[in-house]
């Protein structure tokens, strides 16, 4: 016998059962129980929501022999036949895989033929908007003059790509994400009756993972008992979701609020090494935030997700921060997201947006006391001299905000006709070449591993020329964003900005590779090859 997933075993069976979407119910029951039902809808929303479970129940509940107040029976042999999948009056067609025009004029010829011993043939096609130009054509005549027997029942998570001569002859319903206080009560009923344990904190972490689709949840909950012998813990799910522990999340954010960027990256760093999406991290800390906004804005009404002792854990939090400063560092959060996946390493979009957070709100020597080291009894620390490496860490924690000066403007930065260099800045250049190395490998191990077997060799066409034995190296270093990290560390150290140029010299040690129109190109407009 074949294990059925538990998202197939509890596929709801009824629209009573169905969670959620109680706007499409209440129309398709009342259009069963009048005896009006439309002879083509379009069913539009997030993946795993119902809409082809929904689809399901309706073409039930036209050819149930005994319908029940709009519902299906789910005892009369059509109700049975098409709870198997046996029933040759519902077809169930995956616009991904037959898209093409011969499918849709094969369908077409299928709809001529009456229904086996129901009263209409279902015809559900989910992910319609995968169908090309050609097939659409082909169906809208169909849609257009049906026969009277059939119903077109079309599900898509991409209305958008639908023609609107298609939307405009079908009834369209939108269907919404599953809320999580929804989606937990649904998995507490599935846990009961399959004797899973699983603590309710389990069952949240699954409900906000799964982002409103109840599908997801269920088959992540089923994955989780599986791998725990029907016994799931919090440690275990945050591990297989790549998530970090609710705990660790507050105090990030408690941190990041109060501007203490050492701990804060402490804190991302060590969430990381333990396994932590870099993306889900981000996501989780920007809808936090977004949280603790509305709190502060009075509306903690509509968060109805939260228990009250969270809602009092997100006040706390806003008592001390302006929603200014929230919608600030939200935009921050938003765009290092964006840019996470075409870093390297991948989290250092978000350790420059939390360092750029702490700079704008901090003065110097406020900053200086939250990066530096604490010394508790040390009266003589503030006379001391400090560390090298300290030193060079409050200093890139000051410069890698990637604010711009007015008279430094990053669009100028990139245009180095503005500013010219010339060879006789190359002796500098030279002369400081190791310090620019320990502020590379103060801000990011990866990197000095391969800068530092480079060497700068002269000044060009207003370039400094950065030698390179392995194409790698040159390539690691191309990269946008640490390419401009490195400039950003030189002019730190040197006074004033330097576009870099990187070359890699072939075995034989004669010349450098010179640089092509692509990374010309490159330069100019802040831009990286990828082939």
């Amino acid at each position: 016998m074949v294990l059925l997933s538990l998202y197939r075993k509890w596929r709801p069976q009824t629209f009573n059962d169905v969670v959620g979407q109680d706007h499409v119910k209440t129309t398709l029951i009342n259009a069963v129980n009048s005896n009006r039902i439309s002879h083509a809808y379009l069913f539009t929303g997030p993946r795993g929501v119902g809409k082809t479970t929904i689809a399901r129940i309706l073409a039930k509940a036209a050819n149930c022999k005994d319908p029940k107040k709009g519902e299906p029976c789910n005892k009369c042999s059509n109700c049975n036949e098409m709870s198997e999948d046996k029933s040759l009056d519902l077809i169930e067609i995956d616009g991904a895989s037959n898209r093409g025009i011969d499918e849709i004029r094969a369908l077409k010829e299928n709809v001529k033929f009456t229904p086996h011993t129901g009263k209409y043939k279902v015809f559900i096609i989910d992910e319609v908007h995968m169908l090309t130009k050609e097939a659409f054509n082909a169906l809208l005549k169909t849609l257009e003059e049906p026969p009277s027997h059939a119903i077109f029942i079309l599900a898509t998570t991409e209305v958008h790509k639908i023609p609107a001569t298609v939307i405009s002859r079908c009834q369209r319903f939108g269907f919404t994400k599953i809320t999580v206080t929804q989606t937990v009560g649904r998995l507490e009923k599935i846990i009961k009756e399959e004797n899973i344990k699983a603590p309710k904190e389990v069952l949240r972490i699954i409900a906000t993972y799964s982002d409103g689709a109840l599908r997801d949840a269920i088959s992540i909950l089923d994955q989780a008992a599986s791998f725990g012998n029907k016994t799931i813990s919090t440690e275990f799910v945050e591990g297989i979701l790549g998530i970090a522990d609710n705990k660790i999340i507050e105090e990030l954010i408690q941190s990041i609020l109060t501007l203490d960027s050492k701990k804060s990256l402490e804190m991302v760093n060590s969430a990381i090494e333990k396994g932590t999406d870099v993306s889900l991290l981000v996501d989780t800390l920007i809808n936090r935030l977004r949280d603790i906004m509305i709190v502060k804005a009075g509306d903690e009404n509509i968060l109805t997700d939260y228990s009250k002792e969270e809602l009092d854990t997100l006040k706390e939090l806003s008592q001390n921060i302006s929603i200014e400063k929230l919608l600030e560092i939200i935009e921050k959060l938003s765009d290092a997201k964006q840019k996470v996946k075409f870093s390297t390493p991948n989290h250092l979009p978000v350790e420059l947006a939390i360092l750029e957070i702490g700079k704008k709100y901090t003065t110097p020597r406020e900053e200086n006391k939250e990066i530096s080291p604490k010394k508790e009894n040390a009266p003589k620390a503030q006379t001391q001299e400090k560390p090298m490496k300290t030193n060079e860490k409050i200093a890139l924690a000051e410069h890698f905000s990637n604010k711009k000066t007015e008279k430094e403007p990053h669009k100028e930065e990139k245009n180095p006709d503005n500013f010219p260099l010339d060879k006789s800045f190359f002796p500098v250049i030279k002369n400081k070449w190791n310090d620019i190395l320990n502020g590379v490998k103060a801000y990011n191990h990866s990197l000095i591993a391969c800068l530092k077997p480079s060497k700068p060799k002269r000044i060009e066409n207003g370039y400094l020329i950065i030698s390179f034995d392995y194409l790698f190296h040159k390539e690691k270093i191309q990269n946008v964003n640490n390419k401009r990290a490195v400039e950003d560390i030189i002019q730190k150290i040197v006074g004033r900005f330097v576009p870099i140029r990187c070359v890699v010299k072939p075995k034989e040690n004669r010349k450098e590779v010179e640089p092509t129109i692509l990374d010309n190109a490159a330069d100019i407009f802040g831009g990286e090859i990828i082939e």
